[in-house]
């Protein structure tokens, strides 16, 4: 390898070496809980870290207090989820339509949207 291969490569590993879970995904989920099933009335509660994806529709969910999402994922339609005080989701991605998030502001980390009608309500 020539000397300048060998210091982007040095470089690429300390910038690499240097990423952490403290913005974007955090390392990885413990777990995850898939929602496959519409029209059910669910609460979530893990003690670990774990993602969740929303498959169904026309659900209403609530994610139980001091939980950690690593990757909240709605896909299906019409679906209502309920963050309550002291739970953490990193990601938070919409690519089904028409749902709705309720969640204290400093919950989500980051949003994606690429559904149509979602919204995400922050009192």
């Amino acid at each position: 390898m020539n000397i300048k291969l060998k210091i982007a490569v040095m470089a690429l590993t300390i910038l690499l070496s240097a990423c952490g879970g403290e913005s974007g995904r955090l390392a990885s989920a413990d777990t995850t809980v898939a929602i496959n099933e519409s029209r059910v009335t669910k609460t979530i509660n893990r003690s670990t870290l774990y993602d969740l994806v929303i498959n169904g529709s026309g659900n209403t969910i609530t994610i139980s207090g001091n939980n950690r999402v690593n990757q909240l994922t709605i896909s299906g339609d019409n679906n209502l989820v309920t963050v309550l005080s002291g739970t953490t989701i990193e990601n938070l991605t919409f690519s089904g339509n028409d749902n709705t998030v309720s969640a204290l502001s400093e919950s989500i980390t980051t949003e994606t949207n690429n559904g149509r009608g979602n919204k995400v309500n922050k009192p």
